[in-house]
């Protein structure tokens, strides 16, 4: 094959490549001397591509000695051979047919024409264009969408307000000794010591009312009230006043009692005694008037003794005259050694004595003189309705006749057997005769709480009685005991006792 034909040949296969618009021309260029040997036609035959565009043009014609072109490559200080890769045509813009880079990078430069189908460099789109290495190009910004909260591992994919991005996923950070509970846009730092919906872990939400203290559901009450209770049960409480939690959680007071100072205290001995027979004697709180404005006291509780419920209200030593009718102590609301609780033979008033309501009084005696071998303990149950003792013993009624004359006046009278208040001593000489009996008695002589006997049938010069608080004519100055002046059983005696006074 000749020189001429395999050039045409190498020309012809370049132009199948090139675009429809542009094989007419190629064409026509390559056929134009066909006797001839053509040097191909160069392009880049100058130092640099210098113009505006790199427009074709014809090389002249050279003889062609027939042989083939095979010296070196044509090495311009640009064109270097078989291709075009001198380190950069740095022209305006080196176009060949487009040039749409900066990099002239034709596919082939063919030796004698230079004909690039395409400088098609990725994209002419700044100095260089090397893609975003930091993460994600977004809106034209590289962003690292591993850290930034509003590209959080994706453009556009925002954290919610207050949310850190870490590692590409959204969350919260919190500083001790906050920690995070909930997730997605319910995502929060949390105090577990203190946060009620979420006491000691997340999602441990306290009881309705109830606060978080500790990391623990409670209530916190405000003085005087306490915490009692648990769980959901869990309430304040004034244990001053609860009978639930009287002076302590779970302390309940009996029924028919109140809460007074942090103890069960009850209206009277009674009142306790009907709520529990069970309970044992001893000392009580008392308040006769529950919540009201009357301060509670104490009281000693007799809870066997006939029937039990009785309230101890008075002892009184008939060896002294503390006690003698026309004492103070019988007509004031003071007290005598109020804190002398028990059953001892120690002269007392108690708080009782005036505020406890009743329907019987239980009269205690134990003989004290004339000595016996063994001092002897008798009762006597009187039945009579009164506000308290020291009404009863004040109370004033009419004049009753006994006998053909009015002789004596009984506040409160009771209607025991004379033989009943005989019983309460080992010997007495009660007379047959009178027998007006109760409370503050007037028949000549007078007696708080007793009897009066006689041998006329009257009781103005009663000459025996029997009981506690007498006036001086009547018991020798005992202030309580009995008493006969020509007694018609054992003649005269005066017996002396001590006596405890109960109410019910």
């Amino acid at each position: 094959m000749t020189h001429a034909n395999l050039t045409l040949l190498r020309v012809r296969a370049l132009c199948g490549l090139l675009p429809a618009a542009l094989l007419a021309a190629c064409e026509t260029d390559v056929t134009t001397s066909p006797a001839a040997a053509v040097d191909a036609m160069v392009i880049d035959a100058g130092a640099a591509d210098t113009g505006a565009a790199d427009v074709p043009k014809l090389d002249a014609p050279v003889t062609d000695s027939g042989a083939l072109d095979v010296g070196p490559p044509d090495v311009g200080p640009l064109d270097v051979g078989p291709l075009d890769v001198g380190p950069l045509d740095v022209g305006p813009l080196d176009v060949g047919l487009l040039d749409v880079g900066l990099m002239d990078v034709g596919l082939l430069d063919v030796g004698l024409m230079d004909v690039g189908l395409m400088d098609v460099g990725l994209m002419d789109a700044g100095p260089l264009d090397v893609g975003c290495a930091i993460g994600l190009l977004c809106e034209g910004v590289c962003v690292d969408t591993s850290t930034r909260a509003d590209h959080c591992g994706a453009c556009d994919a925002a954290c919610p307000s207050g949310q850190t991005c870490a590692a590409g996923v959204c969350g919260l950070v919190c500083a001790a000794p906050l920690t995070v509970c909930g997730a997605g846009a319910a995502m929060a730092c949390v105090d577990a010591r203190s946060d009620a919906r979420h006491c000691g872990a997340c999602g441990a939400s306290c009881p309705t009312g109830q606060m978080c203290v500790a990391g623990a559901c409670g209530l916190v009450c405000t003085a005087p009230l306490t915490v009692c209770g648990a769980g959901a049960a869990m309430t304040c409480i004034d244990a001053q006043t609860d009978l639930r939690h009287c002076g302590g959680c779970g302390t309940v007071c009996p029924a028919s009692s109140v809460c007074v100072a942090g103890a069960c205290a009850a209206t009277s001995c009674s009142s306790l005694h009907s709520a529990s027979r069970m309970l044992p004697s001893g000392v009580y709180l008392l308040d006769s008037d529950g919540l009201g404005p009357r301060v509670p006291f104490r009281a000693y509780c007799d809870m066997t003794s006939d029937g039990g419920g009785w309230t101890l209200a008075l002892k009184v030593d008939g060896t002294l005259p503390t006690f003698l009718y026309d004492a103070a102590l019988w007509t004031n609301a003071a007290t005598l050694n109020p804190t002398s609780l028990d059953l001892s033979t120690t002269e007392a008033k108690f708080e009782s004595f005036g505020q406890i309501a009743f329907s019987s009084v239980r009269l205690v005696m134990r003989q004290l003189a004339p000595v016996v071998t063994e001092p002897l303990t008798r009762a006597l149950v009187l039945p009579v309705l009164a506000e308290s003792l020291l009404a009863a013993v004040t109370a004033t009624g009419t004049p009753v006749t006994v006998g053909p004359l009015a002789t004596s006046t009984t506040g409160l009278a009771t209607t025991a057997m004379r033989d009943g208040w005989r019983a309460l001593f080992e010997s007495s000489g009660i007379q047959c005769n009178c027998g007006a009996q109760g409370f503050n008695v007037q028949s000549g002589a007078r007696v708080r709480i007793g009897i009066f006997g006689n041998q006329e049938n009257d009781c103005n010069t009663a000459d025996s009685s029997a009981g506690v608080g007498h006036s001086a004519y009547s018991s020798g100055n005992n202030a309580t005991g009995a008493y006969a002046c020509g007694g018609d059983y054992t003649g005269d005696r005066a017996t002396r006792t001590f006596s405890w006074v109960f109410v019910r």
